[in-house]
């Protein structure tokens, strides 16, 4: 048991209290002490001094008082524990790393990298000093998250464990080397492996070392088959993007749920998308959607398969996007909403986005996101991506708040203002409006933002000798539209000319000026990637699965009928017949891409076999020794 107290001095203290002659403490350790092997042992910690290691203070092994040697008095402390063995050490008050990277801790802020370099170093002088600068020297045998306090400048305070000679239960030692777990042999060495698997799990995992919480058959190490490893062994950097286009998602649902089921029948059926994706992209409704088949669940498992996805808009769209069914009424009050605010005051999709995220940050995710915004106070798109709220906490914020941000259409649904908060306790504000102003297809984005994190030399793609920055024949991309009209040909010059301001916005009964900027992004980005693939001879890389025959309806961003939903599934299924296809940009239409092609539902399947065999590839071989 460990209680918190003050001794008379004022000083706050950690009491750890032995039940009997067991010891148990906070970490479950028993052990059978005898009295005067506790005392020498006690006595020979309680001389360790070092700025990152948590000092005992004093201890008791009969009646009500305790002995403290740095002070060499007799201090009464009235207590009511009697013929117990106490250890008191000094209190830290931030928490230890577990908590950290697992527990209650984590929901305050991210552990940024550079904090976590702090506590890295400050741990790796404490194991020093105990291997080297003392006589006798002292192994710490299992240095792990839970025993490496923090205190509130983020250095590293290592707590001394009680370790005298008796029974002990190897099960819970978790980094321990084989040699000491099989035959005893002790040395600073095991000190050494404890030390890497720490490093491990704090610089590049962040996951439990076994996950109890599993079926037996399905426990495994956080280098298990369900993760990704990072491309340093693979051939590609994958990338999975989502444009943005309200109930119009329900198209690259019915896509993602095609290829999901293509990966189970290669791997099984708990494959997911986010355990062959490095990144997955979304802007706007996509944003929503990486969001649900990244957050993890309870068990450390995406939130949504692939296959959740379509029944969730079709639950809660129309609600939503609630329509009125009474044609005059309806017009006008869309008229009056139009003028004075927002459509739709987005309550309902505020409600049930907090509702299925939760408290869930984005450095959480599964795998990399990057979800792009537009910040309408600072006019500039920000970009919300895993590796920078790895870095800086203020990027670091709650799924929920980015995407209700990166959904906030103008004039459909109102813009979202939320804080973030870092270490030192500064907010950060933002006041967000859809992503689609920055930009709609975010496949450039991402890769962008790799290109970024190589010159950084971001540890997830350390040793990737082949990845320069500009070597797009590394990347491996499905980017999914939403669909567009451009065949309906609803504007022309002769009309938009007569358009003012409310005639921008409402003309042919939709949003021009938004359907202008969405469309030119999504073609500009395909055909720029088109491009750049094909002369390097990698365009079997690049898939882009778009539909621009939408009309009437089916265009609509908004209209959550039944009739209209069902329409859009049918059309993300006839979408896989199709054939591969590319944007023309004399025409401005997709054509079909090379009659070798074949169709999306058969790109889609051959994509899945190499995204499989890539992480086949990285899963089946040992990383590569660190070349810095």
């Amino acid at each position: 048991m460990v209680y918190h107290g003050n001794l008379i001095n004022g000083t706050l203290v950690d009491i750890n209290k032995f039940l009997n002659n067991l010891c148990q403490l906070e970490f479950e350790f028993k052990i059978f002490v005898p009295e005067k092997e506790f005392q020498v042992e006690v006595e020979a910690i309680g001389h360790v001094r070092h700025k990152n290691l948590v000092s005992l203070l004093g201890y008791c092994i009969e009646g009500m008082h305790m002995y403290f040697p740095i002070w060499k008095s007799l201090i009464d402390l009235y207590l009511f524990w009697h013929h117990h063995k106490m250890l008191v050490y000094e209190y830290v008050n931030n928490g230890n790393l577990e908590q950290w990277l697992h527990g209650a801790m984590r929901h305050h802020m991210c552990l940024t990298w550079k904090a976590r370099m702090k506590v890295l170093l400050r741990t790796a002088k404490a194991l020093a000093y105990l291997n080297e600068n003392i006589e006798p020297k002292v192994v710490y045998r299992d240095i792990k998250s839970s025993n490496i306090l923090i205190d509130d400048d983020f250095n590293a305070r290592v707590f001394l464990m009680f370790w005298s000679s008796g029974l002990y239960n190897l099960q819970l030692l978790v980094y321990v080397a084989p040699k000491y777990a099989n035959i005893g042999l002790l040395n600073e060495k095991n000190d050494i492996y404890s030390f890497g698997g720490s490093v491990v799990r704090i610089d590049h995992t962040g996951r439990d070392h076994v996950d109890y919480g599993r079926p037996a058959q399905e426990k495994m190490s956080s280098s298990g088959s369900f993760e990704l490893q990072p491309p340093i062994n693979g051939k590609f950097i994958t990338i999975l993007s989502i444009d943005g286009g309200g109930i119009r998602g329900l198209i690259p649902a019915t896509i993602l749920e095609y290829l999901e089921s293509q990966l189970q029948e290669l791997d099984g059926e708990d494959a997911r998308l986010a355990d062959y994706f490095d990144i997955i992209t979304g802007t706007s409704t996509g944003g929503l959607v990486t969001a649900m088949l990244t957050a993890p669940n309870k068990d450390n498992r995406p939130l949504f398969a692939a296959k959740d996805i379509k029944p969730f808009y079709l639950e809660h769209g129309p609600k939503i996007f609630p329509q009125n069914n009474m044609i005059l009424i309806g017009s006008i009050i869309k008229g009056w909403k139009f003028l004075t605010g927002p459509k739709y005051n987005g309550k309902y999709l505020h409600q049930v986005i907090k509702e299925k995220l939760g408290e869930t940050k984005l450095h959480e995710t599964l795998t990399n996101v990057v979800i792009p915004t537009f910040d309408i106070k600072n006019i500039q798109p920000t970009i919300f991506s895993t590796f920078e709220a790895q870095k800086h906490s203020i990027m670091d914020a709650k799924l929920s708040d980015i995407c209700i941000g990166t959904s906030a259409a103008p004039t459909y649904l109102p813009a979202h203002n939320f804080q973030t908060q870092n270490e030192d306790g500064k907010f950060h504000e933002f006041n967000l409006i859809d992503g689609a102003i920055a930009a709609n297809n975010p496949t450039f984005i991402a890769i962008s933002e790799v290109t970024k994190q190589i010159c950084e030399q971001n540890p997830y793609f350390k040793n990737f000798d082949e990845m320069k920055p500009t070597n797009y024949g590394k990347f491996l991309v499905i980017s999914i539209g939403t669909g567009s009209a451009k065949l309906e040909h609803k504007y022309d010059a002769k009309i938009a000319s007569k358009w003012g301001v409310f005639g921008w916005l409402t003309g042919g009964g939709s949003n021009p000026i938004i359907d202008a900027f969405a469309d030119a992004s999504d073609d500009m980005v395909d055909y720029h990637i088109s491009v750049v693939f094909q002369s390097i001879s990698s365009q079997k890389q690049y898939l882009r699965i778009q539909d621009d025959t939408l009309s009437g309806a089916d265009s609509s961003v908004d209209i959550s009928t039944k009739e209209n939903m069902d329409k859009l599934v049918e059309i993300g299924t006839n979408l896989l017949k199709k054939p591969v296809s590319r944007v023309n940009l004399t025409t401005g239409l997709f054509e079909q891409l090379d009659i070798n092609a074949g169709t999306n539902e058969e790109a889609l399947k051959r994509f899945a076999k190499l995204l499989s065999e890539e992480k086949r590839i990285r899963n089946s071989k040992p990383p590569p020794k660190d070349k810095s």
